[in-house]
């Protein structure tokens, strides 16, 4: 990989971003109403559920923060010349809408969600392996390639493995460990050095 055309790619909630997200959709009728279907999981529940959350976070109405030292590291990340993105089972929109509350969207260079990428379509409420391979295609398509993903779920990195060559750096935001040699447990974002990736 050249140093000019690495990605970093991020999961958004846990990862990058505390959202109080349930709360809020359930603060609402419409949430109130389909909320043991989603948490059944069930496909037009979580759809429903993510656009309430989303436009909860378009009118400010949904408490966001980022995590600790997550705004450092990513300006660090992106000083050293990576470039950075998120993928998530959130709406782009939610998504940018999140960033933007945070002050994280000046660091991130491409948003990608499930609803958008994923493939089966139905299947938006965790990120698969087709959803993988279509963000990385796209990507690559943009002459980027991705060196490293970080998320809070380790089903949704064990689908990341299939489709991420080898030399994709996985890691899982965890206070435990992980019985997985190809997946790196860290407790933050913070613990990533991206200078690893820059050398030629």
């Amino acid at each position: 990989m050249s140093i000019d055309n690495i990605v970093g790619l991020f999961d958004l909630g846990n990862t990058l971003v505390t959202m109080e997200h349930k709360e809020y959709v359930l603060s609402t009728e419409e949430g109130r109403a389909i909320i043991e279907d989603y948490d059944a999981g069930d496909s037009e529940a979580n759809d429903r559920y993510e656009v309430i959350l989303e436009q909860g976070l378009e009118q400010g109405l949904v408490r966001v923060a980022a995590l600790d030292g997550v705004e450092d590291k990513l300006r660090e990340m992106k000083e050293a010349g990576l470039k950075l993105a998120v993928f998530s089972t959130c709406t782009a929109n939610a998504v940018r809408y999140a960033l933007e509350q945070t002050r994280l969207a000046e660091y991130v260079d491409d948003v990608y969600s499930t609803f958008d990428y994923n493939l089966p379509v139905q299947d938006k409420n965790m990120k698969t392996f087709m959803g993988y391979c279509n963000v990385s295609r796209d990507l690559r398509e943009k002459g980027m390639d991705v060196c490293f993903f970080v998320d809070d779920k380790l089903s949704e990195l064990e689908e990341a493995k299939g489709a991420f060559w080898r030399d994709v750096d996985l890691y899982c935001v965890t206070q435990e460990g992980v019985d997985d040699q190809r997946i790196v447990p860290i407790r933050s974002i913070a613990d990533i050095n991206p200078q690893q990736y820059l050398t030629e």
